[in-house]
């Protein structure tokens, strides 16, 4: 998995996540499919998880992402800090056929970050997981703390409401002598 640019339909900045799958031991991949195009808003931090388990959604793929406003990096100082830019949101897509195709890009966060900078303010750092029978969980970083929400239906569905989970004081970006940036995302 990894982010990608429309630069061939005359797109500039990241807007969409690609998946490339190997089926030899990772000497050659495929050309990769694209998930949550959504011109021109920035896709950002997407991982995934395969259900290993032995519930009907079995070997599906799940991947969760930022979303930024269409303003957000799209300069020489990095995210924007413009509170008028548009919202941060999760995103989700899932794969039932080996990351042939994906399903249509879904919003399952209920509370969008205040602005889009990197500075705390935004939802980042969107985890998924599988639970022993087959339950999606996603967590991220945001500025009311460590969120939250789940499907029971391989990615189908998500309960309206977003989950607190923990505390996030301070938020997730922290300083470290020597680093030049640092955030702590739930995993």
């Amino acid at each position: 998995f990894h982010l990608s640019n429309s630069y061939s339909e005359g797109g500039t900045w990241l807007d969409r996540i690609v998946c490339q799958r190997s089926d030899d031991g990772g000497i050659t991949f495929s050309n990769g499919t694209t998930m949550g195009a959504n011109a021109p808003h920035l896709q950002d931090k997407e991982w995934a998880a395969v259900d290993l388990t032995y519930s009907p959604y079995r070997n599906n793929i799940y991947t969760a992402w930022t979303q930024c406003g269409q303003n957000s990096y799209n300069n020489d100082e990095g995210a924007s800090i413009n509170p008028m830019d548009s919202a941060s949101n999760i995103i989700f897509c899932f794969s039932s056929d080996a990351g042939d195709s994906w399903s249509q890009r879904k919003r399952i966060n209920e509370l969008s970050g205040a602005e889009c900078s990197d500075a705390g303010a935004t939802v980042l750092g969107a985890m998924p997981c599988v639970g022993l029978n087959g339950e999606v969980y996603v967590t991220w970083s945001s500025p009311y703390g460590i969120m939250m929400d789940r499907s029971t239906d391989g990615g189908v569905n998500w309960f309206d409401k977003d989950v607190k989970v923990a505390d996030l004081p301070g938020n997730f970006k922290f300083s470290v002598p020597g680093v030049y940036r640092c955030f702590g995302f739930p995993s």
